[in-house]
């Protein structure tokens, strides 16, 4: 194996195709990331940026943009001789590296917030976050609808608002529903199991909800607890 791979390090050498590849550039004008160049080369990654900046301030000067912010953005491609020894450059961005460079020579007004890109982690922490907000912002909501649910019955009852009695029917009917509630998922997470478990034994085993449960733990279910 070793052998064969000298006899193909050397047959690249000697024909000259070593160093020979594609190296590909990109840039990006910081002021406004629409305008931008790319450049292609099949020696070396210099003569491609160089492509590429041109093209960017060419741009940028049609635009009438600011033409020290085009900057470097990414860097793919490679040579034979480097894709031969896997280092081939694969898509390496160089975006933040160049606005954290740049931004030191702005001044505070010129400095765009938001510029830097986000890496994977910070968007799947954002992510999480968001999804962990809207499942609270949903919760407060299914609260509240409990909450004015149960005012409304203790009003049918007959009990006056904002009196101890009052207060005292909306808590326990609030309580008997989120109760409720909370057996009823119980119930179906059990049945979920007791399926998993049967799946493939040829047995069908149903799973008896709880008897004799209040009139608010069969509306929770939906009729499936009454």
């Amino acid at each position: 194996m070793k052998k064969l791979l000298g006899i193909l390090v050397l047959g690249l050498l000697l024909s000259g195709n070593a160093y020979a590849g594609d190296y590909a550039s990109k840039y990006k004008n910081y002021f406004d990331m629409k305008v931008g160049g790319s450049g292609d080369d099949r020696k070396s990654f210099k003569n491609s940026e160089q492509e590429a900046l041109l093209k960017c301030q060419n741009e940028s000067k049609l635009k009438k943009l600011r033409e020290d912010g085009c900057l470097l953005f990414e860097l793919h491609g490679g040579s034979a001789l480097e894709e031969l020894f896997n280092k081939k450059y694969r898509e390496k961005n160089y975006w933040n590296e160049s606005v954290d460079i740049f931004e030191k020579t702005l001044k505070p007004e010129d400095i765009i917030e938001g510029r830097r890109l986000k890496t994977k982690i910070q968007k799947k922490e954002e992510k999480e976050k968001e999804t962990k907000r809207l499942e609270e912002e949903k919760k407060q909501i299914k609260i509240s609808s409990i909450i004015e649910r149960a005012k409304s019955t203790c009003k049918e009852l007959g009990f006056k608002e904002e009196t101890e009695k009052f207060t005292d029917c909306a808590l326990k009917l609030y309580t008997q529903q989120v109760d409720a509630e909370a057996a009823a998922k119980t119930a179906v997470e059990a049945a979920k199991i007791a399926a998993k478990s049967t799946k493939g034994q040829g047995q069908t085993i149903i799973v008896g909800p709880p008897r004799k449960l209040p009139r608010v733990a069969c509306e929770a279910s939906g009729g499936l607890l009454c």
